[in-house]
């Protein structure tokens, strides 16, 4: 029950260190898993990415918001191998330069655009689609930003016949560049968009088939708990503070156990479990464990801080003398339904074989408005004293308000700018769009 590292959390991230630690066979590695392996058709073929499989999510409610009636929502948190990557609508969409510079500016060096290309390449493959189809619906990309690394992304071959009308709109509507490929970092614009798709069979690429399921047999020194939540980290004693080991639960049987590690404890359980484990063993605001009964092992109140997500509103629209097949003919028609999946299994091809959209508008806030409304917006937001909308602990935390304030700076000049994009709109070819907000 002992290893040399204790990675908590099969998702992206947890996969990634894992396979990586393992490549010096003298490195001993165990990964935690609250979930279990997903091999349902939900979990493979790209078509389901247009939904969602809430069978393998966490259903974590948010806190009331006062400005929404006290209404909730659930948080998505995927608890299974892969993560996230099993679950999400496979865009492999990069940020701008912008937001990455601003990671950098905030104290990290090598936290930038310029530092993170490399290993965005590094992890990457693109597999184009065919030459008949890059000629049909004139699709576009740049290979130089991929690498042959283990992630498969690809752009589908099919695509709806209505895309065209999009993609004609956008090269004639003023202000709306189309670059030649996405994931450049240049951020606003229109543009082909890979999927993570893996071209050689036409399945979702997650975490698990990239990481994870290519070393599982050849690597005895990688080892994968699932069903097992983690409930507490192991502290040493004495000072400093040093993690040495977790406390897991079984799902299957409640069962206790504690692992150690000689080296460390990584954490890897997603934005929402990990500060969440670290509350629970003592680490965090030191009010907020009292409150929870929770001895404080370590007074830091930036443990639950700083959440950040984006909203997503659905736009929906009406299109005239739509083409046939468009997006809705797979759920309308039963005939066609019928005539794409057997495509897809004999195939692999087809809108079965393509997961969401893979045309993507993005747009910066002066777009979207003109510069001068961006501007007044940018100084209403500074001119904001954060501590009314913040929750308590940051008027109560010097440090916490410094770096709110420091993030604002940052986030109040890419709003200005024409290259930092604030939200995205993918396109079937159908008459609607999921909307996220790229910026708080």
């Amino acid at each position: 029950d002992t290893f040399d590292y204790i990675v908590v959390g099969a998702g992206i991230s947890g996969l990634v260190v894992a396979n990586r630690l393992t490549e010096d066979r003298r490195t001993t590695v165990l990964v935690i898993e609250r979930g279990y392996f997903d091999n349902k058709p939900e979990a493979i073929v790209p078509f389901y990415a247009n939904g969602l499989d809430v069978s393998v999510l966490i259903p974590v409610p948010s806190a009331p918001n006062a400005k929404l009636n006290n209404s909730t929502s659930d948080v998505a948190v995927a608890a299974v191998v892969g993560g996230g990557s099993v679950v999400n609508g496979m865009g492999y969409n990069r940020g701008s330069k912008a937001d990455y510079d601003g990671w950098e500016a905030l104290g990290n060096p090598g936290w930038g655009w310029k530092g993170l290309l490399p290993y965005f390449k590094k992890s990457t493959t693109f597999t184009p689609p065919t030459p008949q189809a890059a000629a049909q619906w004139n699709i576009t990309w740049d290979s130089s930003v991929y690498d042959g690394g283990p992630l498969r992304t690809h752009i589908p071959s099919f695509q709806y016949p209505d895309i065209a009308a999009f993609w004609d709109a956008f090269r004639h509507e003023s202000g709306v560049v189309t670059p030649p490929g996405a994931n450049t970092g240049l951020g606003t614009g229109a543009y082909w968009t890979p999927s993570t798709i893996d071209a050689r069979d036409m399945t979702r690429s997650t975490a698990r088939k990239a990481y994870y399921d290519p070393v599982n047999v050849t690597r005895s020194n990688l080892h994968l708990l699932t069903g097992q939540t983690a409930t507490e980290i192991l502290f040493g004693s004495g000072k400093p503070l040093t993690a040495k080991g977790v406390r897991i639960v079984s799902r299957l049987d409640n069962k206790v156990r504690n692992l150690y590690a000689r080296k460390e404890v990584i954490l890897a359980a997603g934005a929402v479990q990990t500060p969440q484990l670290l509350q629970v063993s003592g680490i965090g605001p030191a009010a907020v464990l009292n409150a929870a009964g929770i001895k404080v092992k370590k007074d830091l109140p930036s443990v639950g801080a700083n959440f950040q997500d984006h909203a997503t509103t659905l736009m929906i629209f009406g299109l005239s003398n739509q083409s046939f097949p468009n997006p809705d003919s797979v759920f309308s028609n039963a005939t066609y339904n019928a005539t794409v999946w057997e495509e897809y299994l004999t195939n692999k091809t087809g809108p079965i074989a393509a997961a969401s959209a893979t045309t993507i508008l993005y747009f910066s806030r002066p777009q979207l408005d003109t510069p001068a409304a961006a501007a007044a917006v940018v100084a209403s937001l500074l001119a904001q004293n954060p501590t009314t909308y913040l929750p308590p602990i940051y008027s109560q935390t010097p440090s916490l308000l410094r770096g709110f304030r420091a993030q604002r700076a940052i986030l109040a000049a890419q709003l200005n700018s024409s290259t930092s994009a604030v939200v995205a709109h993918p396109f079937t070819g159908g008459g609607f769009t999921p909307s996220p907000l790229l910026k708080p």
